[in-house]
């Protein structure tokens, strides 16, 4: 018993790609969005950062300086601008660093109560 039955296959179809242009802006999207958190975040940190600066700024000019009874600012105009190595002893020899123990004892006390 013969059959001339005849297997017919069904016409390859070749597979249309998806558009590239819907599957490129997930991710751009994704970055753009990224970005501008990053972008905000930045601005909003300087902005914090230059208030705090602007209110730690010490007030005084130059010539408030110059002006200054202040011992310790007196002082520190009267040392020297060279780069000489007799210049600079000089300058160390004339400082008073009688008072550096209490200060850096108030300086690492107010660090450590914060």
């Amino acid at each position: 018993m013969e059959t001339n039955e005849s297997v017919q296959t069904p016409p390859l179809e070749t597979p249309t790609p998806p558009k590239k242009s819907a599957m490129a802006i997930g991710p751009i999207a994704v970055i753009v969005i990224i970005v501008g958190i990053l972008a905000a975040g930045a601005w909003y940190f300087l902005n914090q950062n230059l208030e705090k600066l602007s209110v730690d700024a010490p007030a005084g000019t130059v010539e408030e300086l110059q002006t200054s009874n202040d011992p310790d600012v007196q002082a520190s105009l009267s040392q020297g601008s060279s780069d000489e190595l007799d210049s600079i002893q000089a300058d160390v020899s004339a400082t008073d660093f009688s008072g550096i123990e209490s200060s850096a004892a108030a300086v690492n006390g107010g660090a450590s109560a914060q």
